[in-house]
């Protein structure tokens, strides 16, 4: 599944909770931007943010927490002024 496909040298340690994946996810947003890459959207398709999940394909908490933690980092960061979350 993704962790298969998961590159470390590119995407870091694999996040083990909601927090640690929004601040990984915050980063790659602020370097996106500060390569001139415009970021207007996150589209988040991945079931949850814990690829350890196994058979568990969809945690609703998880998820909901990610989008939390992401868009207070973002907005730390002085990356956004407004969040749909």
């Amino acid at each position: 599944m993704l962790e298969s496909s998961w590159n470390d040298k590119t995407m870091g340690v694999v996040p083990t909770s909601a927090e640690k994946a929004a601040e990984a996810a915050a980063d790659s947003v602020a370097n996106a931007m500060a390569e001139n890459h415009n970021v207007v959207m996150i589209d988040l398709r991945l079931p949850s943010y814990d690829v350890t999940e196994g058979p568990k394909l969809y945690d609703i908490m998880a998820a909901s927490d990610f989008c939390a933690y992401l868009s207070d980092k973002l907005r730390e960061k002085n990356l956004i002024r407004k969040s749909l979350v």
